[in-house]
């Protein structure tokens, strides 16, 4: 048995609660095996306002008719920015704000969002006025037709893009780069980062200046250059100029129809070809290992490789300065 004081106590600590809660929606969850009483909050939004979405985060919503927009520039000064293509011809905008945020009304001070056109072009800026005097972490996500040409820039914070079918241009200063399911021409820089591409064709360059790349299951032509970092890339289907300053190229192909180049200043270099391949080839490294079950003609040393594979063809292209390059068919 609870003391009455005790008791009393518990309803008046009880009844302080739900008045705080008058004016707000609420869902409540009883849990009859645990005893327990759950009261949760649910919070709303205003488009165009900063709003409260749970403790201590706070969202900005905003749509935009774009049905006669070509041309899409997402610019962040600051946070991270996933871009999702869909059919809709609307986009739908949502700016996520947490960290040391005394009051919503200190968003709009510090904090600027918009979205603008003009003719058959659409800009979207996200600014954070006080960055380097505040700890604030925003999180932009952003829906727009799957057929608009997209430039998306960030000062620092990670790009995640998907389903989108125009020409496309992704640039952070320290931030990762994933994409998938892109069709066209593709573009991505990072100056510190990783960069991912998966389940897309096209024609596509991915930079960066000391971070890892990654191709999966991608199809086209492939430009893929890191100053430090190892380039990966698996069920790959075209032709493909791999350069890594100093790191591992390891590139598996499911068919070849272009040039393949992979070079590096030191590090290991292994390409995995299709069984019935038909191409010139050219590898140097401190060692050179070219698997027997290739049909081969040609010259072939302890440290190169130079002749045909099959009845010849592309050109393929593997160099390192110091390190290894193994050749090898797919299984």
């Amino acid at each position: 048995m609870i003391p009455a004081e005790a008791k009393q106590e518990i309803m008046n600590e009880l009844n302080a609660a739900l008045s705080e809660l008058e004016d707000d929606s609420f869902t409540i969850d009883i849990n009859i095996d645990d005893k327990l009483v759950f009261l949760k909050k649910e919070y709303s939004t205003t488009p165009g306002e900063w709003g409260n979405i749970s403790p201590g985060v706070y969202a900005y919503t905003e749509e935009y008719d774009l049905s006669d927009i070509k041309d899409v520039s997402v610019q962040l000064s600051t946070g991270s920015v996933i871009l999702i293509g869909s059919d809709n011809t609307k986009a739908t905008l949502t700016v996520k704000a947490s960290g040391e945020i005394a009051a919503k009304e200190l968003l709009k001070e510090m904090v600027s969002v918009s979205g603008l056109k003009n003719g058959r072009k659409a800009e979207f800026r996200i600014h954070n006025d006080k960055s380097g005097n505040s700890n604030i972490q925003l999180q932009t996500t952003l829906t727009l037709p799957s057929t608009i040409d997209l430039v998306s820039f960030t000062d620092a914070g990670h790009i995640e893009a998907t389903n989108f079918k125009g020409e496309v241009e992704f640039k952070t200063s320290g931030g990762h780069i994933t994409l998938k399911e892109l069709y066209g021409d593709i573009t991505a820089f990072t100056q510190g980062g990783h960069i991912k591409i998966s389940d897309s064709e096209g024609e596509a360059s991915l930079k960066s200046l000391g971070g890892h790349l990654t191709a999966e299951n991608f199809s086209g032509d492939l430009e893929l250059r890191t100053s430090g970092g190892n380039i990966r890339g698996k069920k790959l289907s075209g032709g493909t100029n791999a350069f890594s300053s100093g790191g591992n190229i390891i590139l598996q192909f499911n068919s070849v129809t272009g040039e393949i180049q992979a070079r590096n200043g030191a590090g290991q270099i292994e390409l995995t070809l299709p069984y019935n391949i038909n191409a010139n080839i050219t590898a140097n490294g401190t060692k050179v290992d070219l698997a027997s079950d290739f049909v081969f003609t040609g010259n072939r040393k302890k440290n190169q490789v130079i002749g045909k594979l099959g009845k010849g063809g592309d050109e393929i292209i593997a160099k390192t300065g110091y390190g290894s390059v193994q050749i090898r068919k797919n299984e």
